[in-house]
């Protein structure tokens, strides 16, 4: 058993500059531990985050593809294709979501074409995509307002041209 008085007693006749050399190597010992336990988090956080976008990514990917064929010969919306839309309107009230999905409808794009690029137009303004890409647009951050003109600019949706005018003379490039 150590006795903690004659400890400090010992630490106490140490000239005042080796007090002080102990004190700042006992607070960055406590600070390296800190800082080992907050990197520990952090990393376990950001592996489930890209476990969990892996995941929505496949599982989004086969919904919107699973979407685009499964389309009716005359244009109209089937019911496979109408709850596929109800389940993401669902999903893309999350953010992270919703940036999971667009980013695979960009992916989408710039693979198929014609019928499917309509399917896939039609499919953004079902699932209310439309809306929350000119919310970003009214964004006092220019580089929400930047990815949202991009966004528009993609999916090559005319009916935004109104409020995207509005941005050509805008001080940010």
């Amino acid at each position: 058993m150590i006795n903690y008085q004659y400890a400090i007693d010992y630490f106490n006749e140490f000239p005042m500059l080796v007090q002080i050399a102990w004190a700042m190597s006992g607070v960055l010992f406590l600070a390296i531990i800190i800082l080992a336990i907050y990197l520990k988090s952090i990393r376990y956080f950001l592996r489930n985050r890209a476990k969990d976008l892996s995941e929505l990514k496949n599982q989004y990917e086969e919904l919107l593809v699973k979407y685009l064929y499964s389309g009716e010969e005359d244009g109209e919306i089937s019911t496979v294709q109408l709850a596929i839309i109800n389940k993401l309107k669902i999903a893309i009230t999350d953010t992270f979501k919703r940036k999971i999905v667009v980013s695979i409808l960009y992916n989408l794009m710039n693979e198929v074409s014609g019928e499917m690029s309509g399917s896939i137009k039609t499919l953004y303004f079902k699932t209310n995509l439309f809306d929350h890409a000119l919310i970003k647009l009214r964004s006092k951050n220019w580089y929400e307002v930047a990815k949202s003109i991009g966004e528009l600019n993609r999916f090559k949706i005319d009916e935004a041209h109104d409020e995207i005018v509005k941005f050509i003379k805008h001080p940010r490039r």
